[in-house]
């Protein structure tokens, strides 16, 4: 059953939403985004966001703690720490757009799904 938004036509959501009949954008996605100022501030605002939320509670997290309490100088603590993030992600970043031509995004779904599921179901057994 279609939603009375699809019935009405009303394709003007956040994300757009397609009609049902129409054609799967084939570009890949990294030909799809825009190079306007408020894209690359909303990239920003997002990897930040999301960086952010996926950094809680993990070693490098930890780390920075015990280096804080270690030493009494916040800003060189901060400092280091991000120019360490820097160190590990700007090749990552850099290393991208190449190779998003060449990944099979389709496969690497399919694997994160079966590990995914593979390490839920070695949780569960215990």
């Amino acid at each position: 059953m279609r939603s009375s938004m699809a019935r009405k036509g009303a394709h003007s959501t956040r994300f757009r939403l397609a009609a049902p009949d129409a054609a799967p954008d084939s570009r890949p996605l990294i030909a799809r985004r825009s190079r306007s100022p408020s894209h690359a501030l909303e990239a920003l605002l997002v990897s930040a966001g999301i960086v952010a939320i996926a950094e809680i509670d993990d070693k490098t997290q930890i780390a920075t703690i015990a280096l804080a309490a270690r030493y009494d100088a916040l800003a060189a603590v901060v400092l280091g720490a991000t120019a360490g993030m820097l160190l590990a992600n700007v090749p990552v970043v850099l290393l991208a757009r190449p190779a998003a031509a060449k990944i099979p995004f389709q496969l690497i779904r399919y694997f994160a799904a079966a590990l995914f599921v593979a390490t839920g179901a070695l949780t569960l057994a215990g």
